[in-house]
């Protein structure tokens, strides 16, 4: 069994949090090495910063070798908010305030700032041994937040996905409804064209049977002496009529 298993062990921190790596910032320097002491008792890792300023410098140029900050809110250097703001900017990682004169404005103000915890000096043993507990927190709650964004993501995407599909059926769907209102509309003038060629036909048939029943009935008159009396007996009518006008 190695040294890191023994000392968890020892001082009772779950084991994915020994080595735990903090950013330790206080201008005061029995108060840093002190806390700093206490820390390394519990298998913390630990890296001391009197100075604001250079504990930013340090944290952008190490950005993935810290789990956890904490700093004093008196710092000299740089008013306590505006550092948590940068810090923010920098990465995404807990941060703890320390001070002796803790307000509860001030308190309030950091944690809707999004500060994990307040602590006011001096911290017991016990407290700096569960500080561990804080990143534990903070990586659920990180973690929380990521599953919801991609749940929120694969809504989306089948949100958007039942969209194209729904656009695409419409699409389709006008397509057919034009198609067969056109195949309608065409079947419709063939229909009418076929019927005016049918009349004419019928027409045309019309007058063929006419024309054959008229020469058939010409066909069929016969020049008879019975109707040589009848034509002369016409004449006859017509020259009497002529001569009853004259006089």
């Amino acid at each position: 069994m190695d040294f890191e298993s023994l000392s968890c062990e020892k001082t009772d921190v779950p084991a994915p949090f020994c080595g735990l790596r903090i950013l330790l910032v206080d201008n005061d320097t029995t108060s840093l090495l002190n806390l700093a002491s206490a820390l390394e008792e519990h298998s913390f890792k630990v890296t001391t910063i009197e100075k604001a300023t250079v504990a930013l410098s340090i944290l952008r140029e190490r950005i993935d070798q810290f789990d956890l900050v904490m700093v004093d809110v008196n710092m000299p250097d740089m008013e306590c908010f505006e550092f948590i703001n940068c810090t923010q900017l920098i990465k995404d990682i807990p941060i703890i305030l320390m001070s002796s004169n803790v307000k509860r404005e001030m308190v309030e103000q950091a944690v809707a700032q999004g500060v994990c915890f307040f602590f006011m000096k001096p911290i017991s043993a016990k407290k700096l041994k569960n500080i561990w507990q804080h990143v534990y927190r903070h990586q659920k709650k990180v973690s929380q937040k990521l599953e919801k964004n991609k749940a929120n993501n694969q809504v989306e995407v089948m949100d958007n996905t039942s969209f194209a599909n729904k656009k695409m059926q419409d699409t389709k769907g006008k397509i057919i409804v034009n198609s067969a209102e056109g195949s309608k509309g065409k079947r419709k003038r063939i229909t009418d064209e076929e019927t005016q060629v049918k009349n004419g036909d019928s027409e045309k048939e019309d007058r063929s049977l006419v024309s054959e029943k008229t020469m058939e009935k010409r066909r069929r008159l016969h020049w008879t002496p019975d109707l040589e009396k009848k034509f002369k007996k016409a004449v006859r009518k017509l020259g009497q009529k002529g001569m009853f006008i004259k006089t």
